[in-house]
């Protein structure tokens, strides 16, 4: 997969959890408590947790290792056996030396992938699935990728940053 999207085997859903826990904010920054050494603690942080609040999701996203290019940064919210999930953001063209971030990529899954807009600047995300013509998005906005298309996410805001999370069948 690149860049935080396409990719996968496909598959039933897994089934639902049969119930929800209550996490405190530190049991949500931490949830690998009680785990075995440092490294399986840092690898199964992403993959046991079942809840992520916006805060940490944006701690994530800050980190070196989510830069995916040139004003873009991806983390994974969760990794489950049918779908991941992914939180995706496009910085301004102010603080990208004045271009606005790109991802494009295509869908290399056989099943659609979905996009949700949950933070951007009205109207200034622009969305192109394959050659047709590019569509603006604001927040609230969904976006469906059928299986083999090719696509392109693009923050066209000066000044505000746009925030997408996206599911990814495996």
């Amino acid at each position: 997969r690149g860049g935080g999207g396409g990719g996968g085997r496909g598959g039933p859903p897994a089934p639902p959890p049969s119930s929800a826990e209550e996490v405190s904010p530190e049991e949500d920054r931490n949830p690998d408590r009680g785990r075995g050494s440092v490294e399986e603690a840092e690898s199964a942080s992403q993959f046991n947790r079942t809840l992520v609040r916006r805060e940490t999701a944006m701690e994530e996203l800050a980190r070196d290792s989510a830069n995916i290019g040139p004003g873009c940064r991806a983390a994974v919210l969760f990794h489950e056996a049918a779908f991941d999930t992914a939180m995706l953001m496009l910085e301004p063209a102010s603080a990208n030396n004045g271009r606005s971030p790109e991802l494009s990529e295509q869908n290399s899954s056989a099943l659609e992938m979905l996009y949700f807009v949950s933070e951007a600047e009205d109207q200034k995300v622009e969305f192109k699935l394959g050659k047709r013509r590019p569509q603006k998005l604001s927040v609230g906005s969904e976006v469906v990728i059928p299986a083999g298309e090719t696509y392109s996410l693009k923050n066209v805001s000066r000044t505000q940053r746009a925030v997408l999370v996206t599911v990814v069948p495996q």
